[in-house]
């Protein structure tokens, strides 16, 4: 080689590798390619993590239970069962009366009632006269009394022993009391104290409407009042 043929140190040299400008755009393009699918990728995971994991299916078995009712539901009682039945009334049974003449014994009293008078007035062992206001009428109650308690009775002014007496007219309605019965012919006088063992009459009188009829005879056991005997009058 002569000196013309040397080569030149000062060009530049190969590497050995060379890529043609189609290589390199298609290299571009499928990197370009890559990116956006990992961007897109990188843009669904960031929206699902913002919404919250979504819920999960429910199993059959779970589905089933909810469905079902609950023994708590099913053994609720129904509104049916919770109406409670009225009772049935009874009859109010009606009291017994005792005929005329019949002795009972209530409290320390044994008693009979013998018979019962409608009086315009009653007379008085003073002389004077109980008389009936206009409308009205007396009923004078005649009745037999024992002493049976232990306790000595003044029938005139203190009543009957353990005895809580009211009289009624055929119609149901209370007559009123009249609080003479010392004056009242055939009774003991006031405060004269009957022992146990003695019999007396015992005659008290009462105010009526007038035209109604005396009926019976009401005594209650004064000391429990759990006891009361009804006696007709007539």
């Amino acid at each position: 080689m002569t000196d013309d043929q040397q080569p030149d140190d000062n060009r530049p040299r190969s590497t050995g590798v060379t890529l043609s400008k189609r290589t390199l755009i298609v290299i571009g393009a499928v990197a370009v390619v890559v990116l956006l699918g990992l961007g897109g990728i990188i843009g669904a995971l960031a929206m699902n993590a913002g919404k919250g994991s979504a819920p999960t299916a429910a199993s059959p078995t779970a589905a089933a239970a909810a469905a079902a009712p609950s023994e708590e539901a099913t053994d609720a009682p129904t509104p049916e069962e919770d109406v409670v039945s009225a009772p049935t009334p009874t009859e109010t049974p009606t009291p017994e009366v005792l005929p005329l003449n019949t002795q009972f014994t209530v409290g320390g009293a044994t008693m009979t009632v013998t018979g019962a008078e409608v009086l315009p007035s009653i007379p008085t062992i003073d002389g004077t006269t109980l008389a009936a206001d206009a409308g009205q009428q007396l009923i004078l109650v005649h009745t037999s009394y024992t002493v049976s308690g232990s306790a000595a009775v003044d029938l005139s002014c203190s009543g009957g022993d353990g005895t809580y007496i009211q009289a009624y007219d055929s119609n149901g309605n209370e007559m009123a009391p009249i609080y003479e019965t010392s004056s009242i012919a055939g009774n003991p006088g006031c405060n004269e104290y009957l022992p146990h063992g003695s019999t007396h009459t015992w005659n008290f009188a009462y105010t009526a409407a007038a035209g109604t009829t005396p009926a019976t005879l009401s005594v209650t056991d004064s000391n429990t009042f759990d006891t009361t005997v009804l006696a007709a009058l007539r």
